[in-house]
C-alpha cells in the first residue's frame, strides 16, 4: 500500500522478492465494462450468455439467458449462479444432467472460493446454501475441485432438449470476472 502498487505491480514485486506469487486478495467487483455489455448485446440471439464475478454473482446477461435461467426474477442480492442452481427448482429440470452439472459447477466454484473464503458474504452464502439445499450440503462437504470451465451442456426449454457448447472467457484476470457463452450445437457441428 505504501508503494501504491496496482495488482500487477504487486504480483511482480512478490515474484521478484520471493519468486512466488502473492496470496490472492479475493477482491471482486460488481461492475461490467461497457465493452462486455456491448458484446452481450452483439452475440447472436441463439447464444446464451452471462457474466459472473469471483463470487459467481450474475452481473449481466442477455435476453436468452434470462429467459432460460430467470436471472431477473432473483431476489435482490440473490442473483448468484450457484445459489440459483441449488435453490431454484427450475434449474433441476432445465439442466438435463443436473446432478453431474451441479457437482462439476460446485467443484469449479471451489477454485474461486479458495481465493475469497475469508469474505463474510461468501461465508453467509455457503451457510445459507448448506441449510437450504441438502444436495449442496452433501456436495460441498466432498471438497472436490474441477478445473475445466468449458464443455457440453444439455438444457431443456419448452419441452425441447438443446445441446450447447460453453466456454468461460475471463476478461479481468485479477478479479476473475468472466463471460460465459453457450453456443448451440447443431447437427453439422
Amino acid at each position: 500500500r505504501t508503494l501504491r502498487l496496482n495488482e500487477a505491480e504487486r504480483q511482480h514485486l512478490y515474484l521478484l522478492a520471493h519468486q512466488r506469487a502473492p496470496e490472492a486478495s479475493g477482491d471482486t467487483e460488481h461492475h461490467v465494462p461497457p465493452v462486455i455489455t456491448r458484446m452481450l448485446d452483439d452475440f447472436p440471439d441463439n447464444y446464451l450468455c452471462y457474466v459472473l464475478n469471483l463470487h459467481w454473482d450474475v452481473l449481466a446477461y442477455n435476453e436468452k439467458a434470462d429467459r432460460y435461467l430467470h436471472f431477473s426474477e432473483a431476489q435482490p442480492g440473490m442473483c448468484n449462479f450457484l445459489y440459483l442452481l441449488f435453490t431454484d427448482p427450475r434449474y433441476q429440470t432445465r439442466f438435463i444432467d443436473w446432478e453431474t452439472d451441479a457437482q462439476r459447477l460446485l467443484a469449479s466454484f471451489r477454485r474461486d472460493y479458495a481465493r475469497t473464503k475469508h469474505d463474510p458474504n461468501i461465508q453467509r452464502m455457503i451457510t445459507a446454501l448448506c441449510q437450504e439445499s441438502a444436495a449442496f450440503d452433501i456436495l460441498w462437504n466432498k471438497h472436490e475441485i474441477y478445473q475445466p470451465c468449458n464443455g457440453i451442456r444439455e438444457i431443456e426449454f419448452n419441452g425441447r432438449r438443446e445441446t450447447y457448447e460453453y466456454a468461460s472467457l475471463t476478461f479481468d484476470i485479477d478479479k476473475s470476472n468472466r463471460l460465459l457463452v453457450y453456443t448451440p450445437v447443431t447437427s453439422e457441428d
